[in-house]
């Protein structure tokens, strides 16, 4: 029981980890995206 609830501790743990590092790239891919977007609107008008 104790090695169960260990390793659902781990999963759990991972998953909400994995979660937040997936949320984490998601935020960072968008604002990058973004940016640079920004950069290729601002590349024209000069």
């Amino acid at each position: 029981v104790w090695v169960c609830v260990g390793w659902l501790n781990i999963v759990y743990n991972l998953s909400y980890f994995l979660a937040g590092t997936v949320w984490g790239f998601a935020v960072v891919f968008v604002v990058f995206v973004q940016r640079q977007s920004c950069d290729m609107e601002k590349i024209p008008l000069k």
